[in-house]
């Protein structure tokens, strides 16, 4: 068995070993119950369980029966009767969650809300509108009585995700202007290059590979790299990459992976194997 092949597969194991059976990656389902025909939905106050109306054309707000205090403000509130001016009672809300999702510091306005209660026959704490929605990145599926969370590991992985492919546009424009200065900040002080024919290993090695084999060639060389299939495990990354670079004389295409390291903010990348097909004039 090669070392690549050896890699991939350790690699696979730890993705496996890390995955609980049968979970969903990354969407966690909230069960939308019912009052009458209308969405209620279980949220968390500071540990407690509340039932609120689930409304899209509605701002947020509490039911001043169920949550007393606050103080008294004029302020706008929407329903599906429109926008209008009212005097409510504002309430602080320390912590407020559905399912593992969190949000701190609330204040929201609190009216009676005892009608829409006593229409559909059920306890209505308050309504869940569509700004603490779009903030908690919900998805509505009335269809299986659902509501899809992305969990918080998969908006931090989605964060991660968006730093390294714009760290992954900014070294792609420094190797393509050959500018070994800026490349250097985004190898990994360890990094290792299998290339198939050879293999470099660290920083000033690889730079001075690279100056060698493509910064000096007239005109430089492009080179283009899609990355495809990332897995996020802490700060590491691997992903699979289709690769072409143009040189003066023909063009080389190859596939390969590549594991990067985050550190001090940006992602490094640590090693990488590339498996090149035949070159094309």
């Amino acid at each position: 068995m090669s070392w690549r092949t050896s890699c991939q597969l350790y690699i696979f194991l730890i993705v496996f070993l890390s995955c609980p059976a049968g979970a969903t990656a990354g969407v966690e389902e909230i069960p939308i119950e019912s009052c009458d025909r209308l969405p209620v939905i279980t949220v968390s106050v500071q540990g407690k369980p509340f039932r609120f109306l689930v409304d899209t054309a509605a701002t947020s707000m509490l039911n001043i029966k169920s949550f007393a205090g606050g103080d008294m403000t004029a302020i706008q509130v929407t329903s599906w009767t429109g926008t209008s001016l009212t005097s409510a009672r504002q309430v602080a809300l320390p912590e407020l969650s559905l399912g593992s999702y969190r949000l701190s510091n609330l204040r929201l306005p609190a009216i009676d809300l005892s009608p829409i209660a006593e229409a559909c026959g059920g306890r209505i704490d308050g309504i869940l509108g569509v700004d603490l929605l779009e903030e908690m990145g919900a998805t509505l599926d009335l269809k299986n009585r659902v509501a899809l969370m992305a969990s918080p590991d998969t908006q931090e992985e989605e964060s991660r995700r968006k730093e390294l492919l714009e760290g992954h546009e900014i070294c792609i424009d420094a190797f393509n202007r050959g500018d070994p200065d800026s490349i250097k900040h985004c190898l990994d002080p360890q990094v290792a290059l299998f290339t198939g024919s050879s293999e470099v290993r660290g920083r000033e090695a690889v730079i001075e590979y690279l100056q060698q084999r493509y910064f000096n060639l007239d005109p430089p060389a492009d080179f283009d790299m899609q990355m495809r299939d990332s897995r996020f495990l802490g700060d590491a990354v691997w992903f699979g990459y289709d690769l072409t670079i143009t040189l003066p004389d023909g063009r080389m295409s190859a596939k390969g992976m590549a594991i990067c390291r985050r550190s001090n903010g940006s992602w490094q990348l640590l090693n990488m194997h590339n498996s090149f097909e035949d070159r094309t004039q």
